[in-house]
């Protein structure tokens, strides 16, 4: 029994730690998330309001990255947002802040049941992450398969 509590507790600190990495050095679950959320059904006038491309410092290296944030208003209410894509912030960073300059008047793609849930190029999920999630997948499937086969040697 001690066994299988090792492995199932194996299958799930693995599972959190990966989502902590995953979040923490690239957004990877609040993307995904967003992305699942959204129904981009409507549309307003935006504006950008910040545009730059910033280098993010890792532990041992470092990676540029696009910073773009616009306001939008929906019934009245101003929105900020910064979800241009679901594509990871430091793929194509000077493509990015080139087609968005400050001041730049956009269509901003919105959920008309959730108007805080935007993006100005509504697209689908970047083939990393789906790696990402795959990757995830594997490691549950391992955890389990491995619980699975500690727990038929203990009879």
């Amino acid at each position: 029994m001690i066994s299988v509590v090792k492995a199932v507790l194996f299958g799930v600190v693995a599972t959190a730690v990966f989502l902590i990495v995953g979040e923490g050095s690239r957004g990877m679950v609040s993307t995904t998330v967003h992305y699942l959320a959204a129904d981009f059904d409507a549309r307003a006038p935006g504006v950008i309001e910040h545009s730059a491309k910033v280098f993010v410092h890792a532990r041992y290296s470092g990676h540029y990255q696009y910073r773009v944030r616009y306001s939008y208003e929906v019934a009245g209410k101003r929105y900020l947002s910064n979800r241009v894509n679901y594509s990871l912030p430091n793929k194509n960073p000077d493509a990015i802040v080139a087609r968005y300059p400050v001041g730049a008047e956009v269509v901003v793609y919105y959920d008309s049941r959730r108007p805080q849930l935007s993006a100005l190029e509504p697209s689908k999920l970047d083939r990393e992450l789906w790696w990402f999630w795959a990757i995830m997948l594997a490691v549950l499937i391992g955890a389990t398969a491995l619980t699975i086969d500690t727990s038929r040697g203990l009879h």
